[in-house]
């Protein structure tokens, strides 16, 4: 069972999902209501029709776009929930809870080579053709006709310094690039700033906890001045013209600044287990953002896959909100003892899960003994990727290594990238815990700051 756990919200108000009427409160996200209300599936897989659901809660995935009042592919972990609000399930007929095309997956259990199908009777090519085009792609065309659609003129934007994502890395650099007197926009993705402090409970850099630490910067923020966009995508960076463009429900914005700070982050990858993409599978930063902004449990019998610093923390949250845990290791050492309401599994790993829409049991594994864990919802807690696709627009160069999960920038001491007036911080740049990605954003901003400021002397 999934249910919000006590706390203040805001006015009651109503939607609907496949014509279903759906209870939400003003201030959360489509996806969180959606969940609370106890639907999981929200859209299926291009292919296979397979059933898809919340998972990174970050829009760093498609498992959540929906159809929004005739809006395509909209990703339902970002949008606010709104009163009378028509939200449709995408890629299924003739919903996404009972989609007929759902059959593909049966049919085709190892894999679906619709390029060569059918290829020696021409009648039955051509229908193929047909009936493959016409289920390509996600989503249809917007039902709101063109001309009531009228183009909006880009805007233009300005600072000093542009910081991209309000994580620890990019509020630490913005704090620190206003305060040396830099006139600092920063720019947020998600509706609320804060990242990974918004569900940190370990004491970071002298702070009792993530939440106050990001209490500290925004105040700080405040005072100086910080312009600060939450639900702004910065999408691309034009060379030709300098700019860099961001999106909002406005439209698109031009940027041009003295010096950019990139703090992207990193996103949160699937366990590599079968079925792995079953609604029910979160990321352990998603599911505990999914609590700790809108009170919404995850699961009430979860299982975390890593004790990981995520997955501890992930462990302290759904225990204090009353769910069953069990914290399966993976052959990761703790950095700290899970609380003891916590059933810990050492030395095994996640084999598999279980479920035919949904998750309904997990399958653990040691020493070839498969155990079977009966729950509704699996938290991978595994290292993240960092997220450098803005950065390497730029032409800055980017790394691999695995053990900072992929590639990530490449900065020297103060941040900065060596191309142009590109810095970079946090996980973006390889980062792998707060304490460190609040240091190297106030280092990326001080520095972006002062090269801003020659630029215009």
């Amino acid at each position: 069972m999934v249910e919000r756990i006590e706390r203040t919200r805001g006015k009651p108000i109503r939607f609907t999902f496949d014509g279903r009427a759906i209870e939400a409160h003003e201030g959360e996200t489509l996806a969180a209501a959606l969940h609370a209300a106890r639907v999981k599936v929200l859209s299926r897989s291009l292919r296979y029709h397979r059933p898809r659901g919340l998972f990174c809660n970050a829009g760093a995935c498609a498992n959540c776009v929906v159809r929004v009042d005739g809006r395509p592919s909209v990703r339902a972990c970002l949008e606010p929930a709104r009163a009378g609000a028509v939200v449709e399930s995408q890629n299924a007929w003739p919903s996404a809870a009972t989609d007929v095309f759902g059959l593909l997956d049966r049919a085709y259990p190892r894999y679906l080579d619709y390029h060569t199908q059918f290829a020696r009777f021409p009648v039955a090519r051509d229908v193929q053709k047909i009936v493959v085009r016409r289920m390509a792609g996600r989503g249809e065309l917007p039902s709101i006709p063109a001309e009531a659609t009228p183009a909006v003129p880009v805007r233009e934007g300005t600072a000093d310094v542009l910081v991209v994502g309000a994580g620890p890395a990019g509020l630490a650099a913005a704090v620190a690039a206003a305060a040396a007197g830099a006139r600092t926009v920063l720019l947020e993705s998600s509706p609320r700033a804060g990242g990974r402090l918004r569900t940190w409970t370990r004491a970071v850099a002298g702070a009792p906890d993530g939440p106050a630490a990001l209490a500290d910067l925004l105040d700080r923020a405040g005072r100086h001045r910080v312009e600060i966009r939450t639900s702004t995508e910065a999408v691309a960076w034009y060379a030709e013209e300098s700019r860099l463009v961001s999106m909002d429900a406005e439209g698109l914005a031009a940027w041009r600044a003295g010096a950019i700070v990139l703090a992207t982050g990193s996103y949160e990858n699937p366990p590599l287990v079968p079925s792995n993409d079953l609604p029910g599978v979160f990321g352990a930063r998603g599911a505990i953002a999914l609590l700790a902004d809108h009170g919404v449990l995850p699961g009430k019998r979860v299982v975390v896959a890593g004790a990981t610093p995520d997955g501890l923390v992930a462990c302290e949250a759904l225990v204090a909100a009353g769910a069953d845990v069990t914290l399966v290791d993976e052959g990761v050492k703790p950095a700290w003892d899970p609380p003891a309401r916590v059933v810990r599994l050492e030395g095994r790993r996640v084999a598999a899960v279980l479920g035919a829409t949904q998750v309904e049991a997990v399958e653990v594994e040691r020493a070839g003994v498969v155990e079977r864990l009966d729950a509704d919802a699996l938290l991978a807690a595994h290292d993240a990727t960092p997220r450098p696709e803005l950065l390497q627009q730029t032409g800055a160069p980017v790394a691999f290594d695995a053990a900072k999960g992929g590639f990530h920038a490449v900065v020297d001491g103060t941040g900065w990238t060596g191309v142009g007036a590109f810095h970079a911080a946090g996980a973006a740049a390889g980062s792998r815990n707060v304490e460190t990605s609040l240091a190297e954003g106030a280092r990326a901003g001080a520095a972006a700051a002062r090269r801003a400021m020659e630029a215009t002397r």
